[in-house]
């Protein structure tokens, strides 16, 4: 009886290890994977408008509130929001862009901008550092706001903390951090003016420093108001950034990270 009475012990300690184990390597299975929730988005709206371009943008670092942007090829701009009736997702046009045709839009670090087809640009989001360049004190923007003083813009830019305009394709118009006075500027809505000898590609911010790409393929480094170009070995083909670090591509399709001395190496 005591023999049985052991065995039937054992066999439960047994169970009872067994099951901890388990779940065990359920929780480790369940922290390493993702679940991804598909949510069908009534797109009516667009009609026969063909989506060319779709956004993620959020808030800030420490909130979950995301938004989705997605350009039609008519040129219009759509949010997908919340119908809280229907309770399911749609597309509808901003009230800032109801009228507007837009031919390009940008994401920043937490902020956008939109271009429309009579070079006016609208930016939204955080304006920490006067990124938007709209007059505003104001931390954060929620509806979208004319850059006012600049028209005629042919192509926009939106870095971590600053957004470029290009008028031209050789004058680089900047908010931002990359503006040592962007306080002061802000409610003067004063930008970085560049007038460069080249036409410019593309332009990305790393700190408060500039890097921009020609479509010849040379890169240029700004840097406390000095513009240097930088000594590659072969054409650069693309440059892109995290906010700290700096990321560029060859024609060769090299590809090269650097971080904090980009041209000492």
């Amino acid at each position: 009886m005591h023999v049985q009475v052991k065995i039937e012990r054992i066999l439960l300690l047994i169970i009872a290890f067994a099951i901890v184990i388990c779940i065990i390597l359920h929780c480790i299975n369940k922290k390493g994977s993702y679940n991804y929730t598909k949510i069908i988005i009534n797109m009516t709206e667009m009609g026969n408008e063909v989506p060319i371009e779709i956004v993620g943008f959020r808030e800030n670092s420490s909130d979950n509130t995301e938004f989705f942007y997605v350009l039609g090829d008519q040129g219009n701009l759509y949010v997908i929001e919340e119908d809280r009736e229907a309770f399911i997702l749609k597309a509808c046009i901003p009230d800032a862009f109801q009228d507007k045709k837009i031919v390009d839009i940008a994401k920043g670090g937490y902020h956008m901008a939109a271009l429309d087809s009579n070079g006016m640009v609208y930016t939204w989001g955080s304006n920490s550092y006067g990124q938007l360049g709209n007059k505003s004190a104001d931390k954060y923007v929620r509806n979208a706001q004319s850059v006012e003083g600049i028209s005629g813009v042919n192509k926009i830019y939106a870095g971590h903390h600053m957004t470029a305009l290009i008028k031209g394709n050789s004058s680089l118009y900047v908010w931002g951090a990359v503006n040592t006075n962007y306080q002061k500027n802000m409610e003067k809505n004063e930008p970085l003016i560049l007038n460069v000898d080249f036409s410019v590609s593309k332009v990305v911010d790393v700190d408060e420093e500039l890097f921009i790409l020609s479509r010849d393929m040379e890169l240029w480094h700004w840097k406390e108001g000095e513009l240097e170009k930088v000594n590659m070995a072969e054409k650069v083909e693309d440059i892109d950034s995290s906010g700290t670090g700096f990321l560029l591509r060859t024609v060769t399709g090299q590809i090269y990270i650097y971080k904090d001395k980009f041209l000492e190496e």
